[in-house]
């Protein structure tokens, strides 16, 4: 996972993930809150970027923000 601000960019290991340990409820509130703001249309959430490295590789990424909550994240 990715987290950019205006002045960084922070970069989280499934360890740092894990290590924050919300709670399942903030978990759904956060979630229900992003698709209550993506069926309003106050998302940004462009198509999968596809950059191919080989004949059999690729690099993909799926990038979204909910400006309403200041999170911008791409995974």
């Amino acid at each position: 996972m990715v987290i950019v601000s205006a002045s960084k960019v922070l970069y989280l290991s499934h360890a740092d993930v894990a290590a924050i340990d919300l709670a399942m409820t903030e978990i759904i509130d956060a979630v229900e809150f992003a698709l209550v703001e993506k069926a309003h249309g106050r998302t940004d959430m462009p198509p999968k970027h596809w950059v191919p490295t080989s004949n059999r590789r690729f690099f993909s990424a799926m990038s979204s923000s909910v400006p309403a909550s200041g999170s911008v994240i791409c995974k």
